[in-house]
């Protein structure tokens, strides 16, 4: 999964409210963030809302080499999650069954957890 600077314009440009992105069966969308917990969003990972984005000091009017660095930081960060998260846990030894943890209600998670560092 790569995040390009066209991503983060999409998502600053974006007519939703309160626009989210987020990565859902190996593909970036832009979504509000009330469709979280929408089945079709359940398994999704949010990445950044345009609210973090704007507290970063980035805007629509911000040049694509500062949007590419803002990228790079967010693929940086989800490599860097742990890869244990993303895998579903069994119940048991003797079950081949799976599971994904429950996830947090959008309000419940104020940010998306990933920790890209100062802007």
């Amino acid at each position: 999964m790569t995040v390009k600077a066209s991503d983060l314009r999409e998502l600053l440009l974006s007519d939703l409210p309160d626009p989210t992105l987020v990565l859902i069966g190996g593909r970036l969308e832009v979504i509000k963030v009330d469709d979280l917990d929408a089945d079709d969003f359940r398994d999704a990972v949010l990445l950044l809302s345009r609210t973090e984005l704007l507290a970063r000091g980035v805007d629509e009017t911000s040049p694509d080499d500062v949007l590419e660095r803002q990228a790079a930081t967010i693929c940086t960060a989800v490599a860097d999650l742990d890869p244990a998260r993303s895998q579903p846990t069994t119940r048991s030894p003797s079950t081949t069954e799976s599971r994904t943890p429950d996830r947090p209600s959008p309000s419940a998670r104020p940010n998306s957890g990933i920790t890209t560092g100062p802007p």
